[in-house]
């Protein structure tokens, strides 16, 4: 069930990742909602406390996961696993809205991201 859940985020990762590149190279420009994600996204790097992201994050919503995962959105192993993730999404984030997931240590030092597509 893991297994599914990892392939499956990292499929939502990569579809979102061809979506944004396609979009991009188009010279389409992203909302201004899609750009504040993606803003904050290039704004998160590796070993970030907890709190750092938080504040990149503030006026998101924010919620616990409690699943370990060992790669990243574009199937790249993580330095270490990660011990919790947190989603972070804007509020009111409907269906297909863009969202982020932040992959923590044991010691909320950040091990790796990804961006998602909200899916219910």
């Amino acid at each position: 069930m893991r297994v599914l859940r990892q392939t499956r985020a990292l499929c939502m990762g990569c579809i979102f990742t061809a979506i944004f590149a396609f979009f991009t190279s188009c010279g389409a420009r992203l909302s201004p909602e899609a750009q504040d994600v993606f803003d904050r996204y290039n704004k998160i790097h590796q070993e970030m406390t907890e709190q750092d992201v938080d504040a990149i994050f503030n006026g998101y919503s924010a919620r616990r996961v409690n699943e370990v995962y060992e790669a990243d959105g574009e199937g790249k192993p993580l330095p270490r696993p990660s011990a919790y993730s947190k989603l972070y999404s804007p509020k009111g984030a409907a269906e297909f809205d863009d969202v982020i997931l932040i992959h923590f240590d044991r010691d909320g030092r950040v091990v790796g991201k990804r961006r998602e597509t909200y899916i219910r």
